[in-house]
């Protein structure tokens, strides 16, 4: 019987564990709308969507606009300028 309360406690702490993650990750479409907020003022509304459009995966979210913000901004200010949207757009700090 308690092996049976012991997986009962396992899963539960397993469901609160996935439900404090989703709250506190925020989804793709939300980080994608955070990181256009950040770099629309820079390339404007258009390119920003055009960019944004593209990127399916968060994962390539960095890799599709850094290129872009160098072009505009160098590469030294594009850098900084990806590392404060990485800080405001999913950190939050």
């Amino acid at each position: 019987m308690s092996e049976g309360l012991e997986k009962d406690d396992i899963l539960s702490a397993i469901r609160r564990w996935s439900e404090r993650r989703q709250q506190e990750d925020p989804g793709d479409v939300i980080v994608k709308r955070r990181v256009a907020d950040e770099i629309g003022g820079y390339l404007g509304p258009s390119a920003t969507g055009r960019i944004l459009e593209q990127v399916t995966d968060r994962g390539k979210l960095f890799p599709a606009i850094e290129p872009v913000l160098a072009i505009f901004l160098g590469s030294r200010a594009a850098t900084c300028l990806i590392q404060r949207v990485i800080d405001t757009a999913i950190v939050r700090i």
